[in-house]
C-alpha cells in the first residue's frame, strides 16, 4: 500500500476536530479499524460504511469474517492512521473535517465505544496499527435492499423499489443462513450493532439477528436509520427485547415537502408512528431523527430542528454527495446564500433558548460553517476554473479509467475490472462532444463504487450511454 495517499489535517483542521472529542479518544483521528466491521450489500467486507474503497473481502469468498478481522490487510489499513492523518479511502470524513462540519462526522461514532485500549497505552505501536483486536466491538449490516419507499436521493442498490421502478430484477442475496451462524459466534463479543437499509425492519436477516442478539447478548445496543414507516407486533417485540437506539429518517415537517423526497411515504403514517415512538422514548437507548439536507428541503430544516428540540431528542444532519442534484452543492450561489441567511436568522432565536439539547445547536451550528465554505469553495472555483484542452481532457480520463478499475478489481476479480473498463472506454468513446465526455469524467469520477458495479454487472455499455446522453444532453 505504499502507492497510496492517506488524507491529511492541518493543526488548525483538527484542533477544531478534537475540540468535539473527548480527549482520550483524540490519539486517533478515527477508531473505526479497530473497532468497527462494515457488511455491504453485495458481500463486501470492510471497517466502515463510508470507506468502501478499502475492502478486506467478500463473505464466502475465502477466509472467514474474524480470518479478515486480523489479517494483514486490515492491519495495514490500521498503519495509516494516526492523530492527524486518515486512510485513502476515508475521503467523506475527510471532507466533512476540511468543511468544518465536524459535528456530523461518522468517524465521531466509533469514539463512543470502549477504547480498545488504556488511554495510558496510546503508544507508537497502536496508532501504527500493530495492535490486532481478536473481536470487533461494532457490526455494521447494510446486507439488504428491501425497502417500501423510493427516496429521490436515493438509489437502485439501496432500494429494491428503485430496482422494481427502473424495471430491474432483485438483488442477489450475498449472505447466507451460515452467515447468521456466523455472527452469532461473535455476538458475545459485541458492544454496538449497527443497521441500514433499505428499511432495516423489512430485511429478513435483520429480523433474525435482532432475535439472535436477544437471545446471546441482550446488552448490545442497536442502531437502527429506519424511515418509520414499519410498526408492526414483531418490530415492537424486537424494540422491546433489547436497547435500542432509533434514528427516524425525516426531511421536512411538511408533508409536501416529506412526500415530493420520499416516494411512496405517508406523511400522516409517520406522524402517528413518531408519536408512539416518544411515547417509549424513555425504554429506547436514545431516539433521533435524521435529515439529508438537500435544495428541496433546505428551507424546511429549522422546522425538524424545532421540532427535536421541543422534545429533547438529537437531530443528525445527513451530507448528501450524490445524485448531485440533490447536493447542496448543486445549489445557485445566490439560493444558497438565501439558505445560509435563513439558518443566520434562526441560529440567533436558538442560541437564546433554554430547552432543548444544546448539542443539537451545536449540529445545526456544523450545518451552518459547512454552507459558508461551499460558498467559499464556489467562489474559489469561479476564480481558478480554465477549460481543460482535448490533451488533458484524455488525460483526465486515462486517469480516472485507470483508478476505478483498480477499485473494481479490489472490490471483485480482474475479469470484472476488465469487462468494466472496456464497457466505460466504450461509453466515453461514444459521447459526440467535447463537454458529454467532461461531465462523463467528473460523473464516473465520483459514483459510489457500489453502484458503479452493480450498473456495469447489469447493463451493457450501450443501455448506459442511452441513460447517459438522456440526462446530461442539453441538445
Amino acid at each position: 500500500m505504499s502507492s497510496r495517499k492517506p488524507h491529511t489535517f492541518s493543526k488548525k483542521e483538527m484542533a477544531k476536530y478534537n475540540a468535539s472529542r473527548d480527549p482520550q479518544h483524540r490519539h486517533l483521528s478515527c477508531h473505526a479499524p479497530w473497532r468497527s466491521l462494515y457488511f455491504g450489500i453485495q458481500g463486501s467486507i470492510s471497517m466502515c460504511c463510508y470507506n468502501q474503497k478499502d475492502l478486506l473481502g467478500y463473505y464466502g469468498q475465502g477466509p472467514s469474517i474474524l480470518d479478515l478481522w486480523r489479517g494483514e490487510k486490515a492491519q495495514s489499513i490500521r498503519r495509516e492512521f494516526n492523530n492527524r492523518q486518515m486512510a485513502e479511502g476515508c475521503s467523506r470524513c475527510a471532507q466533512l473535517i476540511k468543511q468544518n462540519n465536524v459535528e456530523g462526522l461518522l468517524a465521531k461514532k466509533y469514539d463512543s465505544a470502549n477504547s480498545p485500549v488504556p488511554s495510558s497505552w496510546i503508544p507508537k505501536w497502536y496508532a501504527k496499527g500493530n495492535l490486532k483486536p481478536d473481536y470487533p466491538e461494532v457490526l455494521e449490516f447494510e446486507t439488504g435492499n428491501r425497502c417500501n419507499l423510493a427516496c429521490v436521493m436515493c438509489n437502485e442498490a439501496c432500494s429494491s423499489t428503485i430496482r422494481s421502478n427502473m424495471g430491474l430484477p432483485p438483488m442477489k442475496e450475498a449472505y447466507d443462513d451460515a452467515f447468521i451462524q456466523e455472527i452469532k459466534t461473535i455476538l458475545p463479543h459485541i458492544k454496538s450493532a449497527h443497521f441500514f437499509g433499505g428499511e432495516p425492519f423489512l430485511i429478513r436477516h435483520y429480523l433474525e439477528i435482532w432475535e439472535a442478539i436477544i437471545a446471546i447478548n441482550s446488552n448490545i445496543v442497536s442502531h437502527v436509520s429506519t424511515n418509520g414507516t414499519i410498526l408492526n407486533g414483531r418490530v415492537r417485540s424486537i424494540i422491546a427485547g433489547h436497547p435500542m437506539n432509533l434514528s427516524i429518517s425525516m426531511d421536512a415537517f411538511s408533508k409536501e415537502v416529506y412526500e415530493k423526497i420520499r416516494i411512496n411515504g405517508d406523511y400522516e403514517a409517520l406522524r402517528k408512528n413518531i408519536d408512539y415512538f416518544l411515547s417509549i422514548k424513555e425504554e429506547l437507548d436514545d431516539l433521533s431523527i435524521t435529515a439529508c439536507v438537500m435544495p428541496t428541503n433546505a428551507m424546511d430544516i429549522i422546522h425538524l430542528v424545532s421540532f427535536c428540540q421541543e422534545h429533547s431528542i438529537n437531530v443528525f444532519f445527513n451530507t448528501v454527495f450524490e445524485p448531485r442534484e440533490h447536493s447542496l452543492q448543486s445549489m445557485k450561489k445566490d439560493d444558497l446564500a438565501k439558505v445560509l441567511h435563513h439558518y443566520e436568522d434562526y441560529q440567533k432565536v436558538l442560541e437564546h433558548e433554554d430547552t432543548g439539547l444544546s448539542i443539537n445547536k451545536r449540529r445545526f451550528n456544523g450545518l451552518i460553517e459547512q454552507i459558508r465554505i461551499l460558498l467559499e469553495e464556489e467562489d474559489d472555483a469561479k476564480h481558478a476554473q480554465t477549460p481543460l484542452s482535448d490533451k488533458e481532457l484524455f488525460r483526465a480520463w486515462k486517469q480516472t479509467l485507470s483508478t476505478r478499475s483498480a477499485e473494481i478489481q479490489a472490490a471483485t476479480s480482474p475479469s470484472v475490472a476488465k469487462e468494466a473498463s472496456v464497457a466505460l472506454q466504450k461509453v466515453f468513446d461514444a459521447l459526440p462532444n467535447y463537454n458529454l465526455k467532461k461531465t462523463f469524467v467528473h460523473e464516473i469520477g465520483r459514483a459510489p463504487l457500489k453502484t458503479l458495479i452493480t450498473r456495469l454487472s447489469e447493463d451493457d455499455w450501450k443501455t448506459l450511454h442511452h441513460e447517459f446522453i438522456a440526462r446530461f444532453d442539453e441538445n
